[in-house]
């Protein structure tokens, strides 16, 4: 390196994955995300940087996540080049790199940038194979944990071993915490019997008294990484902080929330004489209980905390308002003490705690948290609106790797049912909810033509497991004729083989209605959902002619390789633009479809037999349920 700032910044997607001549075949899932915060992050601290990808599919599936693909679209000087690169080279002159690609006017193009960032996907860890022998486990070709196709926490044939995050697959932070959540669970139903038995009540040292006492406030400035060190000037803020009136210590952390940090509040409140405690940070919804038991463990009150919230409330909606970013966390900060100054320790109460479960939703994920509850020794009950259990599994027939669903949804139906610990309510929906954790009361009602009463559940905690349901799309005059119909109408026509003979042309027409104004998000499934039935109808007749129609082909993890398998079967894949999106149109009864094919660079016209529409998961009763719940919603 020459030691100066990058100017121009390319980063080149997937590369070792997705490959089956070098590399690995599957999509790792997390690259995406992971190079768009990167970029973001380098446009906040030098704006003037000219930032570039180079991709075959924007993954961003997860919650949120086409939220921040859309903020890095809009920075400027950010450009984004679906092109694979065909060479890189280094500029003996100025050692800069020199990269190749064809453009969209099959042209060859060549431009230098001062740093290339790989964007290099995750691999099995070194010792799977090792430890797979050593407990009994089989890999799968990728070299991951094979786990059941529905609970993919447990290996069949062998109880007591659960499986976990990338030990199974590639997966992000949120799906790797999901995975582990529920792997912790399933191994907290095989312990049921001895819980408590090995618990020890932990000591705390004797609060003081702090009532007759000056305030002497200690203020701790967390970077949080760089979600606020990155914009704001921690250090000022360390330094401001120190001028307050009644402040006497202030110090910044990487992490606040960290063992080793939290460790050090706990001992600055005792070598520093602390009554009161301000930390500036993230929400207290995150990590106040930390921060919290820092000062109990440190013999002060934990009502003497005080959070000042300047990653939401400034460095994130200032991003690149740095200066701005930081006056205002100042404030912040200033509000936040003057608080603390006013704080009174109070004495916390015990109440009774109910032990039962209330689970919302009698679809696939809250029979599973019912089940899951029942097998950890806790009574629940299970509230479903429909008249039957099973929600939108009831509608699919198979998995894209080839599982029975009905047949997983019967045996489902039969545990909770059979299961002593759990108390079924179908055709009934919330009409109050009060309390608080421990102890809340739910009031349900009979719903639909349901001619029960209204009654009263006490109950300790809440799962809210509604899901979602299937987008009825207005677009691409959808239900205006018997050839245009979505992903889960196609999937029963090709299990229940009641597709028309004379459907000889297909086409498949992604994101509708998806990823748009009205519903700005990516739903996850539908890709997956074209790939499955693509390979139904091929494996039907391998003479139908099958087209999708894409913005991103979101195959992430093990499922490129049913992508790859669909192209092997000769389904067409071909990528659209949403300022060119495909039109259809209904003259003389017939179908008249037009897309513009950026391959041959040129708009071609096709009369489909069939137009299969993939529609999003929208939400279903959110918004009252929320209020009910007294629950935020994006």
């Amino acid at each position: 390196s020459d030691g100066k700032t990058p100017r121009k910044i390319a980063w080149l997607q997937c590369v070792g994955s997705r490959d089956t001549r070098q590399g690995n075949s599957y999509c790792s899932g997390v690259c995406c995300t992971y190079a768009l915060k990167q970029m973001i992050l380098v446009k906040s601290h030098h704006p003037e940087a000219e930032v570039t990808m180079f991709h075959n599919d924007i993954r961003t599936f997860g919650k949120g996540f086409e939220d921040f693909y859309l903020k890095a679209q809009s920075l400027d000087g950010a450009r984004f080049i679906r092109k694979r690169i065909s060479s890189v080279r280094e500029n003996k002159t100025n050692n800069n790199l020199s990269l190749t690609w064809v453009s969209d006017e099959h042209t060859v193009r060549e431009e230098e940038f001062d740093m290339v960032v790989l964007s290099t996907g995750i691999s099995p860890g070194t010792g799977n194979t090792k430890l797979a022998a050593i407990l009994g486990l089989e890999l799968n070709d990728h070299g991951f944990c094979s786990t059941d196709g529905f609970s993919p926490n447990e290996v069949p044939q062998k109880p007591g071993i659960f499986p976990a995050a990338c030990f199974i697959s590639p997966m992000d932070i949120p799906d790797s915490i999901s995975s582990a959540s529920g792997a912790g669970a399933m191994a907290s139903e095989l312990l049921n019997s001895r819980r408590g038995t090995l618990s020890r009540s932990k000591m705390y040292p004797e609060e003081g008294s702090v009532t007759s006492e000056e305030p002497r406030i200690g203020v701790f400035v967390c970077n949080c990484g760089t979600n606020i060190g990155g914009t704001a000037d921690v250090p000022a803020l360390v330094d401001y902080a120190q001028t307050l009136e009644n402040v006497v210590y202030s110090e910044s952390h990487i992490i606040s929330c960290s063992s080793d940090s939290l460790r050090k509040i706990t001992e600055a409140v005792k070598s520093k004489n602390l009554n009161r405690v301000v930390v500036a940070a993230c929400t207290p919804r995150d990590h106040e209980v930390v921060f919290k038991e820092a000062l109990r463990d440190a013999g002060l009150n934990t009502y003497l905390l005080d959070m000042a919230n300047i990653r939401e409330h400034c460095t994130w909606v200032h991003s690149l308002e740095k200066h701005k970013a930081t006056e205002k966390a100042k404030d912040t900060i200033a509000m936040s003490v003057a608080r603390a100054r006013h704080l009174q320790p109070l004495a916390e109460m015990q109440l009774p705690v109910n032990n039962k479960g209330l689970v919302l939703g009698g679809g696939l994920a809250g029979m599973n948290a019912a089940l899951s509850l029942a097998r950890q020794g806790f009574e629940a009950y299970l509230i479903e609106k429909e008249a039957q259990l099973g929600g939108n599994l009831r509608h699919i027939r198979h998995t894209l790797e080839g599982g029975d669903v009905p047949a997983y949804l019967r045996r489902l139906i039969t545990d909770v049912e059979n299961e002593p610990n759990i108390t079924v309510y179908t055709g009934y929906e919330v009409k109050n909810f009060s309390g608080y954790i421990g102890n809340f009361a739910t009031t349900i009602a009979p719903s639909g033509n349901n001619d029960g009463i209204t009654f009263t559940l006490a109950h300790g905690i809440t799962i809210v497991a509604t899901g979602g349901t299937l987008y009825r799309p207005h677009e691409y005059h959808y239900g205006d004729h018997a050839g245009i119909i979505t992903q889960q109408e196609l999937e029963s026509l090709t299990t229940d083989v009641t597709l028309p003979e004379r459907v000889k042309s297909v086409v498949m027409i992604q994101c509708v209605g998806a990823r748009n104004e009205t519903h700005p998000y990516c739903s996850r499934i539908c890709c997956s959902e074209a790939i499955k039935n693509a390979l139904a109808l091929k494996k039907l007749s391998p003479d139908i002619d099958v087209t999708v129609l894409y913005r991103d082909m979101r195959a992430y993890g093990f499922k490129e390789d049913y992508y790859r398998e669909a192209r092997e079967q000769g389904v067409l894949f071909i990528q659209y633009e949403p300022d060119r999106a495909p039109e259809l149109d209904i003259r003389d009864g017939k179908l008249h479809l037009r897309y513009y094919d950026s391959t041959i660079d040129m708009l071609t016209a096709q009369n489909p037999d069939l137009v299969v529409l993939s529609t999003p998961v929208v939400p279903d009763g959110n918004k009252e349920l929320s209020a009910k719940l007294r629950l935020p919603l994006t």
